[in-house]
C-alpha cells in the first residue's frame, strides 16, 4: 500500500506490486459487520501488504479496482504465491496468443474444441488454454457455470450447485477448482464460504 484515503463512504488504496501501479477503491456500509470494520482498520496502512478482490472498472479514462474485499496479508506465502501467479498468467497469455490466434481465424468453434469458454477476463486466449492441461479445463467450466448462474440467487451459486450440476467432475476436482478461482480473486465468498459470485 502506497497512500490511503478515508473518506467518509469510501477508502481509496493506492497499490503497486512492482509490476505497476493501481488505484482501489471500497466503498463503506452501514450494515458491515464488525469483523469487517475491524479488518478495515488493519488495511488502512501505508507500506502493508494487503489482497483485494475486485472487479477492474473504467472511470474518468482510468482503469480503477473496485474492492469486494481487502484484509492484510497473513503469511508472506501469499506475497510469493502472487508472484507466481503473475508470473504464470503473462505466460499464459502470451502463449495462448501464439496458439489460439491462428487456429481462431478459420475455426470457429474453437471454444467448444479445445473445451475452453470464456475463461478468465472472458477473453479467447484464457478459453483457448483451458483445454491443454485438465486442470485448467475443470477451472474453466466450474467458472463459466458460475457466470451463467450467478443471478439465478442474491447470493450467487452454492458449490453444491455446482457438484450437482456438473455431476461428471468428481467432487474434491470442483472444491479444488473453486480454491484456486477464489485464490486468484475471479471469484469471491457471499453469505458464507459456500456461496460465490463471479468477480469479472
Amino acid at each position: 500500500v502506497r497512500n490511503v484515503e478515508d473518506a467518509s463512504t469510501n477508502v481509496m488504496y493506492t497499490i503497486e506490486d512492482g509490476t505497476g501501479v493501481m488505484d482501489v477503491k471500497e466503498w463503506l456500509g452501514d450494515q458491515d459487520p464488525q469483523a469487517v470494520q475491524q479488518m478495515r482498520e488493519q488495511t488502512k496502512q501505508e507500506g502493508i501488504y494487503i489482497k483485494v478482490i475486485g472487479q477492474i472498472k473504467d472511470y474518468e479514462g482510468k482503469k480503477l479496482l473496485v474492492a469486494n474485499a481487502v484484509r492484510p496479508l497473513t503469511t508472506g506465502n501469499e506475497l510469493t504465491h502472487h508472484f507466481l501467479e503473475v508470473m504464470y498468467s503473462s505466460e499464459k497469455f502470451k502463449r495462448a496468443d501464439s496458439i489460439v490466434s491462428p487456429m481462431m481465424m478459420g475455426t470457429s468453434g474453437i471454444h467448444n474444441t479445445m473445451g475452453g469458454g470464456t475463461g478468465f477476463g472472458s477473453n479467447s486466449m484464457a478459453g483457448g488454454m483451458g483445454g491443454v492441461g485438465g486442470g485448467d479445463a475443470i477451472r474453466d467450466r466450474v467458472l463459466n457455470f458460475m457466470q451463467e448462474h450467478q443471478d439465478d440467487s442474491e447470493n450467487g451459486v452454492s458449490v453444491d450447485t455446482v457438484i450437482q450440476m456438473l455431476h461428471d467432475i468428481p467432487e474434491p476436482e470442483i472444491r479444488k477448482a473453486v480454491e484456486l478461482l477464489s485464490e486468484e480473486g475471479q471469484i469471491y465468498s457471499t453469505l458464507n464460504e459456500f456461496q460465490f459470485k463471479v468477480a469479472m
